[in-house]
């Protein structure tokens, strides 16, 4: 089957989120995607990602993919290409002081993302599973100056297997609806932006700087905050593994989970 050959204006680019969709399921990047992406390339058709990890998570592996088109960062917070920060999308950090220090006394994992740094308020056994790797945060508690006029791209919050904890910050969250943009994964993490900022806003960033219109885009996701994107796109594809939500929003469902989901949409229309 070739997507492209059934549409009247046909795929141009695809956009794929990282975790849980052109990653394995342990986080790596199987490098037998490189020889897919060039084929891509070779037919005229971009590839680009967008993911809610920060900034420097994503250097790194924008380079190994080759990409040279924009990447987007922090859920749509950030917009970059080749290293350059084209949308940065931030909020005060005194806005989430009550709930990043009720989340850190509950021994929650706190993490919390700006410019090219990243945080953890409290070394968890989440955290130390990352050292050595990509993912290595810098252990900080933000002195009283910070608080009250830092500015954040995005916090990360997890509990996953800890119920009392979600029950405990749900308030907090409830409270916070309003004046920030939550994403809410279950009763096992969450994640806060800046007001108004998610993935389809990050895609609308990339069409507008590639000049290709968004009915020309693929999306391909698999979580909770990939619904908008995958809604607004061209075709919105969901990995097997998705989330029921994100399946509901997409117009593929592919049969193969993860990296192999990632190859299976690329061949619809390639």
């Amino acid at each position: 089957m070739n997507a492209n050959n059934e549409r009247e204006k046909p795929i141009r680019l695809i956009v794929s989120d990282l975790d849980g969709t052109l990653l394995d399921p342990d986080g790596q990047l199987p490098l037998h995607i490189l020889d897919e992406i060039a084929r891509l390339r070779e037919i005229g058709i971009g590839f680009t990602i967008i993911s809610g990890r920060p900034r420097p998570f994503l250097q790194e592996l924008s380079t190994t993919l080759g990409i040279n088109l924009p990447i987007v960062a922090c859920n749509g917070g950030v917009v970059m290409q080749n290293g350059q920060i084209l949308v940065q999308e931030s909020f005060p950090m005194r806005t989430t002081r009550k709930i990043m220090e009720k989340a850190r006394a509950l021994k929650a994992t706190v993490l919390y993302y700006h410019d090219d740094k990243a945080f953890a308020m409290e070394e968890t056994p989440w955290i130390v599973k990352q050292k050595g790797t990509v993912r290595e945060f810098t252990l900080h508690i933000p002195e009283e100056s910070e608080w009250e006029y830092g500015f954040l791209e995005k916090i990360s919050i997890l509990y996953k297997g800890q119920r009392q904890i979600f029950q405990e910050i749900k308030p907090y969250l409830d409270e916070l609806h309003t004046q920030l943009s939550i994403v809410r994964y279950g009763e096992n993490s969450c994640e806060i932006m800046a007001k108004g900022v998610d993935k389809s806003m990050g895609l609308l960033a990339i069409s507008k700087i590639t000049c290709i219109p968004i009915d020309q885009i693929m999306v391909i996701g698999d979580d909770e905050n990939d619904i908008g994107m995958l809604r607004e796109a061209g075709i919105g594809v969901a990995v097997a593994n998705a989330s029921l939500g994100a399946k509901s929003a997409a117009t593929y469902l592919c049969e193969a989970s993860h990296t192999d989901g990632v190859i299976e949409a690329i061949h619809l229309i390639s």
